[in-house]
């Protein structure tokens, strides 16, 4: 059997597996952060994230008998040529950074976005609260779209180990009741939204006239771990059988005065109903080589994951969209290294741990788009954290 014949019959599968919950649906994005611990390293630890990481790739991982407080997190990703924007930045010519952004577009696509969060994970809890905001802009010039979208997220779990003679079997859920805008953006939006942050204008005032999608859902999320060892294989299910928004639309200047003057949502808009985060399937291992057996290393562990099966497979990427490895390096439970191929692509970030502050930063490229207009997105993201 040829290979796009296999590739066509497990679209098939997975097509007819959520058949059911994502007909006559638009897929919504699970808007993901981009954190520097899991970008350097891959870009998907479904079975070694572990602290706040946990939150974002497997609810399993909450079982962890180190509890971890995150106190305040806060991360910024660039969808763009990391160098490239410096230079731009650097560079005395008022068009520069101008010029950076039109080229950036039509080929790589160009965008932002920022996570804040606090929470707890650990010893078979969580509870958190994550804000998270991503715009992404690509295509052609004088035609090129995109969206902004916000999502706030209430997250809260358990996880549970039980003993297997040599091997622990850790079972855990989690749920989250979420808010979601989002607005499209075009080439205009986003040059005016740039020009707004170097002078005192209100960078969202430009899209006060556009449409926007607001609304609430409830996502579920399941996970488990087995540890056998030094190998841990992890199973992720997020979004169980679909996650639905129940949006309404209206002008994204309402949207914003209503939440400041009422804290909900403008009420008569135009209900639109349609749209689902489609359920998705990760799966991996991850070895670990020391387990605290070196005063200088503290921890050597590698992974290998195939994740976001059936997203993959329904916008008709690639199958090395789905592969991922990576490994990290810690010294003297201080300096992290991190490195991994996500999707294809090299990966590498560096983190360091100044009492319980935290800074991590990593370089990553992401495939985007589908098989016939498939694109190679590089980006970069750094993170600031207190956490004990």
């Amino acid at each position: 059997m040829g290979r796009n014949r296999k590739h066509t019959i497990l679209i098939a599968c997975l097509a007819l597996l959520l058949g059911a919950v994502t007909a006559e649906a638009e897929v919504d994005s699970t808007l993901r952060p981009l954190n520097p611990q899991s970008m350097g390293q891959g870009g998907c630890p479904v079975a070694s994230a572990e602290g706040f990481d946990a939150l974002l790739f497997n609810p399993a991982s909450f079982a962890s008998p180190d509890g971890s407080f995150t106190y305040y997190a806060s991360s910024f990703w660039l969808h763009a040529d990391p160098l490239g924007a410096l230079l731009a930045v650097l560079d005395s010519g008022s068009s520069s950074f101008d010029n950076f952004v039109d080229e950036q577009i039509p080929s790589g696509g160009f965008g932002f976005g920022s996570a804040d969060g606090i929470g707890y994970v650990g010893r078979g809890i969580a509870a958190a609260v994550l804000m998270n905001i991503d715009a992404y802009l690509w295509g052609p010039l004088g035609s090129a779209a995109g969206d902004l979208i916000f999502t706030l997220s209430f997250i809260s779990g358990f996880a549970y180990p039980f003993q297997l003679k040599d091997a622990t079997l850790t079972l855990g859920f989690d749920i989250r009741p979420m808010i979601r805008i989002q607005a499209p953006i075009n080439e205009a939006v986003m040059q005016d939204f740039l020009d707004s942050l170097s002078s005192s204008a209100n960078p969202l005032a430009t899209l006060n006239g556009q449409p926007a999608l607001h609304g609430l859902a409830v996502a579920v999320d399941f996970g488990m771990i087995v540890d056998w060892g030094t190998v841990r294989w992890g199973l992720s299910v997020r979004d169980f059988l679909g996650t639905r928004f129940q949006y309404k639309q209206d002008p994204f200047g309402d949207v914003l005065v209503s939440l400041r003057d009422s804290g909900g949502f403008p009420t008569g808009g135009t209900a639109v109903d349609n749209y689902v985060v489609p359920m998705d399937i990760s799966t991996g291992f991850a070895y670990n080589f020391l387990r605290g057996r070196s005063k200088t290393v503290s921890d050597f562990v590698v992974h290998w994951a195939v994740c976001d099966v059936i997203t993959t497979a329904m916008e008709q990427k690639a199958p090395t969209a789905m592969l991922h490895a990576g490994a990290q390096l810690e010294l003297f439970n201080r300096l992290a290294l991190r490195a991994g191929f996500n999707q294809g692509y090299l990966t590498f970030g560096l983190g360091v741990k100044l009492w319980v502050l935290d800074l991590n930063m990593a370089y990553f490229t992401r495939e985007m788009g589908t098989l016939t207009a498939s694109r190679a997105s590089p980006g970069f993201t750094l993170e600031a954290a207190i956490r004990r």
